[in-house]
C-alpha cells in the first residue's frame, strides 16, 4: 500500500519559483487595477496570516477580522467589475 497525503498534492510549486501570494498581489496592479494601498493591504494581511498561522493562532482583533472582510469584499467587487468590462463570457 502506498502512503498518499490529505489533501492530495496534485501539483508542487518548485522551490526555485518566487512566492505566489506577492506575484498575486502586485498582478492586481495590471489586472483590477488595484492601487498600492490596496495591494499594501493584501501582503499585510497575509503576511499577518502566515505569522498567525505558525506562531499565534486565534490572536486577530474584531477590528481587523472586519478591516479583511472589508478587503475581500473591495477585491470581489473589483474583479467582477473587471470580468464584465473584460471577459463577461467568465461570469
Amino acid at each position: 500500500m502506498r502512503p498518499c497525503s490529505w489533501p492530495p498534492v496534485l501539483w508542487r510549486r518548485p522551490a526555485t519559483a518566487p512566492p505566489a501570494s506577492p506575484i498575486i498581489s502586485a498582478s492586481c496592479k495590471h489586472t483590477i487595477g488595484a492601487d498600492a494601498e490596496f495591494r499594501d493591504g493584501l501582503e499585510a494581511f497575509r503576511k499577518k496570516r502566515n505569522l498567525g498561522f505558525y506562531e499565534r493562532a486565534g490572536q486577530v482583533t474584531d477590528q481587523e477580522a472586519q478591516e479583511m472582510f472589508n478587503l475581500a469584499k473591495r477585491l470581489r467587487d473589483q474583479v467582477t467589475a473587471w470580468l464584465r468590462a473584460k471577459h463577461r463570457k467568465l461570469l
